[in-house]
């Protein structure tokens, strides 16, 4: 776990390190970890590089909690390979547990209001992509 919000990443590793079958590693020793958590205050460049040094271990999941994301900025964060996306302001400390536990699954968690954002991304690319191939979208 590593962080730019420190507070929040501090609250997160003293609930997280009360619950039984969870172990904190530190940054440096994130190649034994089997799920990154990323904390950031507002996503931006330090958060995306973080993602992309937790995302070197194509098998590792990796969260990013941040208090606020961007449209582009959250887009840049999938392409570099984050599993789920949570926001900081609305997520209880079991639900981070819960979170990583998701992610160990193979299921990505997301708040739902990144969902519909992503979602009206994919859509808006497809479209992009049909009209340069020629193509009328699917309905």
């Amino acid at each position: 776990m590593t962080a730019d919000d420190t507070d929040a990443a501090e609250d997160a590793a003293a609930f997280l390190s009360t619950v039984k079958g969870v172990r904190l590693v530190a940054w440096a020793d994130r190649g034994d970890a089997r799920v990154a958590v990323v904390f950031a205050d507002a996503a931006g460049d330090q958060a995306l590089r973080l993602v992309g040094e937790a995302a070197d271990n194509p098998g590792r999941p990796v969260l990013l909690v941040v208090g606020s994301i961007d449209e582009d900025t959250l887009w840049r964060a999938v392409s570099l390979g984050v599993t789920g996306v949570l926001l900081r302001d609305r997520l209880h400390p079991a639900q981070l547990v819960q979170a990583v536990w998701s992610a160990l699954r193979g299921e990505p968690p997301m708040s739902p209001s990144l969902v519909y954002t992503l979602l009206e991304r994919m859509r808006a690319v497809q479209a992009q992509c049909a009209r340069a191939a020629g193509l009328s979208p699917v309905r």
